[in-house]
């Protein structure tokens, strides 16, 4: 029993200082809205922001967000809404006009709303500087 106890008392630290959150990180709030050429989101969808880039001393962490059709988004890296560790960003987005037909041989490519000209952008975050109306504007589909 007390070698169980120990484990588990073990294991429980090395949980609460590695976490599931950001905890002790400079996490930066990012929120702002999607557009399609100037437009609303044909439909809901989601953003990937890639790290490319951490800041010295802070590890590398992907963030990510859905929209809806307002295009709204608020980013998550390890917490609902708590933004992006500083770093450079690529901007990867995913929306569907309709759901994939998984018959077809790329289900994807008829269904997506994003042109295949869209540029993934870049973005970068700076500790303690909130960005709170970040504008991604994606070319639509036609």
């Amino acid at each position: 029993m007390h070698c169980f106890l120990l484990r588990f008392t073990v294991l429980l630290s090395i949980a609460s200082i590695v976490g599931c959150g950001g905890g002790g990180l400079p996490m930066v709030p990012v929120s702002g809205k999607v557009t399609f050429d100037g437009a609303a989101p044909p439909n809901s969808g989601n953003l990937s922001f890639i790290s490319m880039q951490s800041d010295p001393g802070l590890p590398q962490r992907d963030g990510s967000c859905r929209f809806e059709t307002d295009g709204l988004f608020v980013v998550t890296s390890f917490e609902k809404g708590d933004g992006l560790l500083p770093g450079k960003y690529r901007v990867e987005a995913s929306c569907y006009k309709y759901q994939p037909d998984y018959s077809k041989k790329d289900p994807f490519a008829d269904a997506t709303a994003v042109d295949p000209s869209y540029e993934p952008i870049e973005i970068s975050v700076e500790k303690g500087t909130p960005i709170r109306d970040l504008v991604i504007d994606i070319p639509l589909k036609k």
